[in-house]
């Protein structure tokens, strides 16, 4: 009997770890400080619009946790397309939702907060792309090199 429940044991192992929510594993892996190697635009068409390399970071950090379960994050970075310069620092929270696949950013601003969903394309150890949806049918795609 005892071997039949150690064999029994062995076998849920694996389910046990297996059934850890890949929106946590996600959350654990990220944490940290990202910096942003490249950034492009893509229109609804799939054409390249531009390509930049900015200065900056994305830092999550999976240990501050807020209400309903999100954690902090902040961007600061800049780049310049032609003559116009776009540069960010802001502070909010993330989260991970459908099963690792989106990543939920909420930055409060004076009318509440804005969302941004990132859908993760690749995430592995030191790199992650994702994409952002434009409202004109149109993404931008961020790949980030953990630093």
């Amino acid at each position: 009997m005892l071997m039949k429940l150690r064999y029994l044991f062995i076998l849920l192992l694996p389910a046990l770890f297996m059934s850890c929510s890949k929106d946590l594993k996600h959350t654990n892996s990220i944490h940290g400080t990202w910096e942003i190697a490249r950034i492009e635009q893509l229109s609804a068409n799939g054409t390249t619009v531009f390509t930049t390399v900015p200065t900056g970071i994305m830092q999550f950090d999976k240990c501050q946790v807020n209400q309903n379960d999100t954690r902090a994050f902040r961007q600061q970075y800049s780049y310049s397309t032609g003559t116009e310069t776009v540069a960010f620092n802001e502070t909010g929270t993330y989260t991970f939702d459908n099963d690792g696949q989106l990543l939920v950013v909420t930055i409060p601003n004076d009318n509440g907060h804005t969302e941004m969903f990132y859908h993760v394309t690749s995430f592995q150890n030191k790199k992650l792309v994702m994409e952002k949806q434009n409202g004109d049918g149109g993404k931008m795609v961020y790949s980030l090199i953990r630093k």
